[in-house]
């Protein structure tokens, strides 16, 4: 993402040029006129900035001045963009309010754009429409609302509280799959085979987990985008297709390593159990939500953490320190998928644990404090 752009440096018309060139020869524009074969007026109003050169007029200007064609055309075309780039910016200034309703500041600081500190409203603005690829606000609202390239995105947004925070949500998983390398085609069996990987490295609880997981992803054709929670966009996770790539999302809201993983096999799950046509999205209450298909993709993540025949266990299970470590270490789960468990089945309070799950920030790029089987022996 480009810096904000400093502020349009004025540029004159070939009409200055023309006007400083006619007085160094002492030329009255009459005989100017006269001797290029135009009509007076029409060379008073280049002067004036109220016609264009045109290429026919600048081969004239050249032949009776002895300034090339070129230069007049590129003065003319630097003009021409610097009014049209003004009137762009002053378009733009009538849509200032529905910037201020993206959480502009806290995008800068999670990563989602770069701009200076101290940034006008108007440069927060074309900060925000860089980021979403759009030349106007208008773009966004036919897009994330009206559904104007339905076969892109599926969802429409309009009715959905802060829609704006959830699009630049979104939008960052967009890009970060732009940036991604060449991956194999996905198939479900590839996916299905690096499984076992996905779950040894959530139980092995290593600090540095996040490249080794999105490299997993990507040896199963599959786009993970770990990207940084808006506070107000309430998502948790999100599947979409991105024409054949699958492309999960998944943030980190909760900051805790036991709901990251539940959220990641959740998106998972989605692209196992279900089609290519629809989208997810986690934590969000929208009206084409299938609570069906979000209860197979509960379970599967349910079953990627604590298989059945652990979790069979829990029921009867009697909290200590010891007892959590022995478990762990018998049935090889990490300490903060059954802490989360037993929270879930009201077996212990939400006080009692915390100290087995390690804290996960995205912008950050790690696990805060690293908690592994290792740490409760």
């Amino acid at each position: 993402m480009m810096p904000t752009k400093k502020p349009i440096a004025e540029v004159f018309p070939p009409g200055d040029m023309l006007q400083e060139k006619l007085e160094e020869l002492g030329m009255p524009v009459k005989e100017f006129a006269l001797r290029c074969g135009k009509p007076e007026p029409t060379i008073h109003d280049v002067l004036k900035g109220r016609c264009s050169v045109t290429p026919d007029m600048a081969i004239l200007f050249e032949k009776v001045l002895k300034i090339p064609a070129r230069l007049w055309l590129n003065m003319q075309c630097r003009h021409d963009e610097y009014k049209a780039r003004l009137q762009h910016d002053e378009e733009l200034r009538e849509s200032i309010q529905w910037a201020r309703q993206f959480p502009f500041a806290e995008m800068v600081e999670k990563g989602y754009v770069k701009a200076e500190k101290k940034s006008s409203p108007l440069d927060k603005l074309k900060c925000i429409l860089r980021f979403f690829g759009f030349a106007k606000p208008s773009a966004w609202a036919k897009y994330y609302q009206d559904q104007a390239l339905k076969a892109e995105f599926r969802l429409s947004l309009a009715g959905i509280q802060d829609a704006h925070a959830l699009s630049a949500w979104l939008r960052y998983g967009d890009n970060k799959a732009s940036e991604q390398k060449e991956l194999p085609i996905y198939t479900a069996e590839q996916l299905k085979n690096t499984l076992p990987k996905m779950i040894d490295l959530a139980n092995r609880g290593d600090a540095d987990f996040l490249p080794k997981l999105i490299e997993i992803c990507g040896q199963a054709g599959v786009v993970l985008a770990c990207t940084p929670h808006l506070r107000n966009s309430k998502v948790r996770g999100a599947t979409r297709w991105l024409k054949s790539t699958p492309l999960v999302q998944v943030s980190d809201s909760f900051k805790r390593y036991d709901i990251f993983w539940f959220s990641f096999f959740h998106e998972i799950g989605h692209i196992l159990l279900h089609g290519k046509r629809e989208v997810f999205l986690e934590g969000i209450d929208y009206g084409q939500k299938q609570q069906r298909k979000e209860e197979e993709a509960d379970e599967f993540a349910s079953e990627c953490l604590i298989p059945r025949s652990a979790a069979r266990k829990l029921p009867h299970f009697q909290y200590t320190d010891r007892a959590l470590a022995v478990f762990c270490r018998q049935e090889k789960l990490h300490p903060a998928f059954v802490v989360g468990r037993l929270r879930h089945l009201n077996q212990i309070s939400q006080a009692i644990g915390n100290k087995h799950i390690p804290a996960v920030d995205f912008s950050k790029g790690l696990v805060a404090d690293r908690v592994s089987m290792d740490s409760i022996r």
